[in-house]
């Protein structure tokens, strides 16, 4: 079931592969080396056998994770996905000099500017948007989880994408990367990932 969904969706986004259409050459080379790398990193080994168990979509994800931190370099990532630690641990794997941070308690959010930040499109309803892009700084990377899971998701999604400190955006289908650099002009990007 999982590889026929991934080829409906691969078939109604067929014109956006490999960065086809993304005109900056920084787009471009996140599109094609972050978002898109197939090539094996160091440590996709020992995390397939720490996590054997994991789906192949929830794999995908992980290892786009591990690519994001792997560019990013983000000091403080602030994860808001799950507390069992498999986010975690393919971001430290990714950067080893990252302290992940996750809320203590669900109603309120740490006092942070993180340079990664991981969450759901129900965690944007729960905390708001303006609280989830305000933990962000310049240059800080958002990852949201289920864009297009629902339409209350995509609704999520296409606030976050009018915010004034989303100037660049991936659409994954699955997940959704906004960029916060205020020196850029504002660019939507769907990408088949």
């Amino acid at each position: 079931m999982y590889y026929l969904r991934r080829a409906m969706i691969w078939l109604r986004r067929w014109r956006h592969c490999r960065g086809f259409g993304v005109q900056s050459p920084s787009d471009y080379r996140f599109v094609r080396y972050v978002i898109n790398e197939h090539w094996p990193y160091y440590a996709y080994d020992d995390l397939l056998r720490k996590y054997p168990d994991m789906g192949k979509g929830e794999r995908r994800l992980c290892e786009l994770l591990f690519r994001l931190a792997n560019d990013v370099q983000p000091d403080v990532c602030l994860n808001l996905l799950s507390a069992d630690g498999v986010y975690t641990d393919y971001v430290t794997a990714g950067c080893r000099k990252t302290t992940v941070m996750a809320p203590r308690d669900a109603d309120t959010l740490p006092d942070v500017k993180a340079d990664l930040m991981l969450c759901q499109t129900t965690d944007v309803e729960h905390y708001g948007a303006d609280k989830i892009l305000g933990c962000l700084h310049q240059g800080s990377v958002l990852l949201v989880k289920g864009i297009c899971s629902n339409r209350l998701s995509k609704r999520i999604w296409k606030s976050l994408l009018s915010d004034d400190r989303a100037n660049v955006t991936y659409d994954l289908y699955d997940a959704g990367i906004i960029i916060v650099d205020n020196k850029r002009y504002k660019q939507n990007y769907i990408i088949n990932f």
